[in-house]
């Protein structure tokens, strides 16, 4: 039923206003109960929240109790799922990777940049280096900046290289993963693994 179908079998005088407008308000917010939109192959980069749920529709319920527990502005709006691992998104501008086995669950459609993910690779030569925890916080830290178009996170370090689109060198690190816009190419100009 249509919200303004239930607003017309509604009979109500002036002073009874505000409480349809609580009505209509409880309605609304117990709208999201089914997902809008499901990807597949699909996982979302920079989650708020991990738990482990059994599938990923307890994922949702758990986004969805988020949304009504949550006081801040930023609530959930997306889940991005696979083996019980449930991470949860409270954004709008996604950042995605194309991954056998991942379901993502969004109230919104996802207008997002594909992130293509290269393990055991390393550029040198970069814009700036910091420390980071993760390297979905070290993109976060390169869309700050116009003319980075990939980073590449060292695990064991900390070590975050945010990449320019020219000047740069790649190189084999196993302990390393770069992140690139899905737009970009990194090309392997040498080739040597650091041990």
């Amino acid at each position: 039923m249509l919200l303004k179908d239930l607003i017309n079998d509604i009979e109500f005088s002036l002073g009874d206003e505000l409480q349809v407008q609580a009505v209509i308000k409880k309605i609304e917010s117990e709208s999201f109960s089914e997902p809008q939109f499901i990807y597949n192959r699909t996982k979302l980069l920079n989650h708020y929240r991990s738990i482990k749920t059994p599938s990923y529709s307890a994922c949702w319920e758990e986004c969805l109790e988020d949304r009504k527990t949550t006081i801040s502005a930023k609530k959930c709006t997306a889940i991005s799922f696979k083996d019980k691992t449930c991470l949860m998104f409270n954004d709008t501008n996604f950042l995605t990777e194309r991954i056998d086995g991942w379901k993502t669950v969004s109230l919104d459609e996802i207008k997002s940049s594909p992130v293509v993910r290269y393990d055991q690779l390393e550029l040198s030569g970069t814009l700036k280096t910091i420390k980071s925890e993760s390297e979905y916080s070290c993109w976060s830290e390169c869309l700050k900046y116009s003319e980075c178009i990939a980073v590449t996170f060292e695990v064991e370090k900390n070590k975050c290289e945010l990449a320019r689109n020219n000047g740069y060198v790649t190189r084999r690190n196993k302990k390393a993963v770069t992140l690139a816009l899905g737009t970009e190419i990194i090309t392997y100009m040498t080739i040597k693994y650091i041990i």
